[in-house]
């Protein structure tokens, strides 16, 4: 096997168990919308696409002032993707049931100024689900990251959720904060079976939050 198609195999191994943790906390039913920013991948939006009478918009949030109540669309596997401003998003008051966002809030500038945005375009009872880096990960990355801005703490994302109006619901910790080789490239779905031990899972690389809207 080639080394991108290793890294690549490996990416999705994570990139699935994320996608199944957050499609379970979206807690989705049929009829709902659901808002996707800056989910690079597409596996969560095609496990929601792909359950009866869900859909899901895929925004790609670029901080440039030049596209500030702008959005262009790029076609990726028929699902509309609107290209624009993080902070004032497109869309109407209350327009999505379910808001979901992966490392989105990693990049951002200013974080606390975009979920204060993304809390205005979501229903009340509607909920969001946040993924980020894990401040307290001490473990070694398998494949390359981004330049980073943020990494977060459950209590500092609470707080920052409080602030925007959200009531946090619950928190799990993805990939338990274990030393695996840097060039480890197999399937990492053990890493569920470790969960049920709170040294290893509150100390996980991935943190993921479900709030409410109340």
């Amino acid at each position: 096997m080639k080394k991108h198609d290793r890294e690549h195999d490996e990416n999705l191994n994570e990139a699935r168990l994320r996608a199944k943790r957050v499609s379970d906390f979206l807690e989705l039913s049929e009829g709902m919308r659901t808002l996707l920013i800056g989910e690079h991948e597409g596996i969560l939006a095609s496990i929601i696409e792909s359950m009866s009478g869900c859909s899901a918009v895929w925004y790609e949030p670029v901080e440039n002032p030049s596209l500030k109540g702008k959005a262009k669309f790029v076609d990726y596997n028929s699902l509309g993707r609107p290209i624009g401003d993080p902070y004032e998003l497109p869309y109407e008051d209350k327009s999505f049931d379910r808001l979901a966002s992966q490392f989105t809030l990693n990049l951002l500038s200013d974080p606390q100024r975009a979920l204060t945005n993304w809390f205005r375009v979501l229903k009340n009872g509607g909920l969001a689900v946040l993924v980020t880096l894990n401040s307290a990960f001490t473990g070694w990355h398998q494949r390359p990251l981004p330049r980073l801005r943020w990494t977060y703490s459950k209590d500092k994302l609470w707080k920052m959720l409080e602030q925007a109006g959200f009531l946090p619901l619950k928190t799990t910790s993805l990939i338990p904060n274990l030393r695996l080789p840097l060039l480890y490239r197999g399937d990492l779905s053990f890493c569920l079976k470790l969960e049920r031990f709170p040294v290893l899972s509150a100390r996980g690389k991935i943190l993921i939050i479900s709030s409410i809207k109340p």
